[in-house]
This record gives structure tokens, C-alpha cells and sequence, in this order.
């Protein structure tokens, strides 16, 4: 069965080589990797660690792709080799190891920064004390978030509001942010939950400030982070990979079948159309997961959400 995966891996490889292309050619791209091993690396202990890498497009930009990358190692090197030909925003945690990506702007994730404070607040003895650096951090990047939110619902906002929102009020937020962390930095020991809150703050001003130069950036990188959740559900299940051939292969298989779910299509009705394309000879951009010439049939209800964007 592994090697029947194998083989169809690889009929689908072509497609996964476009993918790749159009990823490339996007003005912003969500990336993030997570572990895994692969016992018959070659070199290696059974044990060691590979990665799994993901790369998003931007989820309003047209032509959505979701791609797996595996590579031995979790060097920038790799990233760089694979986004070849990028230049734009890229999306990102802060790992150094991104800053390999040439012509990349790096945008940093704000959701790991208040997850850092949280931490930190979840760890106090008493919850309900506004006084501590913690809890006011915490405050001060939940109303960054805000300004851009209806309440009680998903942001409403077009581009232009949220521009004018970003310059009017979000720029001012987040410079009251960052002089805050200033002064609070030293009043804890470096290694404590809120220092590290602190350090990680200041560390990534840089990124994190990025989103105000364009509204289309998004504050978080948290889309990426749903993407490679199935990977990481299916890897509690299967545990590890047997070789190279079968890790390269799940990530052609995982991209084919993401990137189908995200541009609404039925994933198993979707291989199979894929599969007898490829096999009559057709143009491949005819049948790219999200070509105009897919069957209507294999498409899936939209979402309202989808819709609105569409």
C-alpha cells in the first residue's frame, strides 16, 4: 500500500511542480514547518528530527495553494531554495531561519506574541490583578486585535478602512506597546514567562510592526497554522515515516488534497479527475486544483465567508 502511495505521489508530482510555480509568483505567502521523522534517513538516527515545511498563499489572494515541503532539516537554506523567485511579504513566526528568504519581508505573527503573555498571565496567583506587567502587556495587544474587529463578529472591514484604521489608530497602539515593554524590560529575571514576553516583543518589533505597512497583511499567521494542522492530526496517528520516498510523497499528497479543499473542491472526486487527466496526457494547467476548467461538479458548497471575498 505504501508503495502504491508512492506511485501515485508521483503522477501527481506535476501538479505539485506548478503549484510551486504560481506559490512563487503570489505578494504573500504564510509559512511555518513542524518535526517529523523519518526512521531510514539516510545518515541519520531513526529518532533524529526531519521537517515537514508549509507554505500558504494569502487567503483572499486569487489561485489559494496550500504546499508540504519535506526536508531533512529545519535550516533557512531550505526555505530559501523552495521560495526561489518570491519577493514579497512572507509570514512567518520568529525563527531567524526565514530571514534566508531573499526579497522576503518578513511579517511577524501577533498571536505568538500575546500567547507569550497569556502564558504569563496564566501562571499569577491572582487573575484579577491588573497591575502586573503581564496582564497590561496582554491588554495593550488584545486592543491592537480590536481596533480591526466588529464585535462580536468577524472583521467587516475593507482594505481601505482597515488602512485608515491601521494609520489613524493601530500605529499609535502599537508604539504605546512597544515604549511600554521598553520600560517594563529588566524588571523580571530574562528566563521568567514575562521576560521572556518581554525579550521575544522587543526581539521582533521589526516584524511585528510590518502589518502597518500594508492592510493586506494580515496580524496573525494563524491561517497557517489551520493548514498544517492536518498534517500534525495525521502524524499522531502514523507516528513517523519509513523513508525519503515516503515523506516526499506525503507532501505531494497532502499539498494536492489541501490545496483542493481550500479552492472548494471534493478531494477524492478531485484525485480521481486528476489521476484520469493525467493519464489521457492533458495540458496540466487545465486541471490545476484551481483551474476554470474544473468540472463544476467537483466543487463544494462555498461558504458565506467565501462568498463575500469572492
Amino acid at each position: 500500500m505504501a508503495n502504491w502511495m508512492i506511485k501515485g505521489a508521483n503522477l501527481l508530482r506535476p501538479i505539485y511542480e506548478e503549484m510551486r510555480k504560481e506559490l512563487v509568483s503570489k505578494h504573500f505567502i504564510h509559512a511555518d514547518e513542524t518535526p517529523l521523522e523519518v526512521l531510514n534517513e539516510p545518515g541519520k538516527e531513526p529518532c533524529a528530527k526531519s521537517y515537514m515545511w508549509v507554505y500558504k498563499t494569502w487567503q483572499f489572494e486569487g489561485n489559494p495553494i496550500v504546499l508540504y515541503d519535506y526536508e531533512v532539516g529545519r535550516s533557512g537554506e531550505f526555505a530559501k531554495k523552495f521560495l526561489g523567485g518570491f519577493s514579497g511579504y512572507l509570514h512567518c513566526d520568529g525563527w531567524t531561519g526565514y530571514d534566508k528568504v531573499e526579497n522576503a519581508k518578513r511579517c511577524g505573527c501577533w498571536a505568538h506574541l500575546r500567547r507569550y503573555f497569556l502564558n504569563a498571565l496564566d501562571v499569577q496567583e491572582d487573575k484579577t490583578d491588573y497591575s502586573t506587567i503581564a496582564v497590561q502587556g496582554f491588554l495593550m495587544i488584545e486592543k491592537v486585535f480590536l481596533l480591526e474587529k466588529t464585535p462580536g463578529k468577524k472583521s467587516e472591514y475593507t482594505l481601505d478602512e482597515i488602512a485608515e484604521i491601521r494609520k489613524e489608530k493601530s500605529a499609535q497602539a502599537v508604539q504605546e506597546f512597544f515604549e511600554f515593554c521598553e520600560k517594563k524590560q529588566g524588571r523580571n529575571l530574562p528566563k521568567s514567562l514575562t521576560g521572556r514576553a518581554i525579550s521575544y516583543a522587543l526581539n521582533q518589533r521589526v516584524t511585528l510592526e510590518t502589518f502597518l505597512k500594508n492592510p493586506k497583511i494580515e496580524l496573525t499567521n494563524n491561517s497557517e497554522e489551520r493548514a498544517i494542522k492536518p498534517f500534525v492530526i495525521g502524524r499522531k496517528n502514523w507516528l513517523f515515516c519509513n523513508t525519503p520516498d515516503g515523506a516526499d510523497s506525503s507532501a505531494i499528497i497532502y499539498s494536492v488534497i489541501e490545496t483542493a479543499k481550500v479552492n472548494n473542491l471534493n478531494q477524492y472526486d478531485y484525485l480521481e479527475y486528476a489521476f484520469e487527466m493525467t493519464r489521457q496526457g492533458n495540458d496540466i494547467t487545465d486541471y490545476l486544483p484551481y483551474s476554470k476548467n474544473v468540472p463544476q461538479n467537483l466543487k463544494m458548497e462555498a461558504t458565506k465567508d467565501e462568498e463575500k471575498h469572492a
